[in-house]
């Protein structure tokens, strides 16, 4: 079992630092199609570390309070319709 988690964990990592090299690699093109300030620039790149500290913090307490599954299923759905958000995001 050590094993896996430790995979996982891993896999979780490197997926984390892919996150990141992706947001600091297309910052160049929305420099040139948007006007970006440089704080802009450091909030975009802040986003991802920034949201995993904020779950970080809350995720203990509301996983004791309403559960693991409960807490999978709301993080599902968000996952879902931010996916949704973003594919219709180009439609319009």
């Amino acid at each position: 079992m050590i094993y896996f988690v430790a995979a996982i964990a891993g896999i979780a990592g490197f997926l984390f630092g892919f996150d990141e090299g992706v947001i600091a690699g297309a910052l160049h093109l929305l420099r040139g199609e948007f006007t970006i300030s440089p704080f802009d620039e450091g909030l975009m790149t802040a986003a991802v570390p920034l949201g995993a500290l904020g779950g970080a913090l809350l995720a203990g307490r509301t996983t004791e309070t309403y559960g693991r599954r409960a807490l999978l299923l709301v993080a599902g759905v968000l996952f879902a319709a931010g996916a949704l958000l973003s594919a219709a995001a180009g439609a319009g």
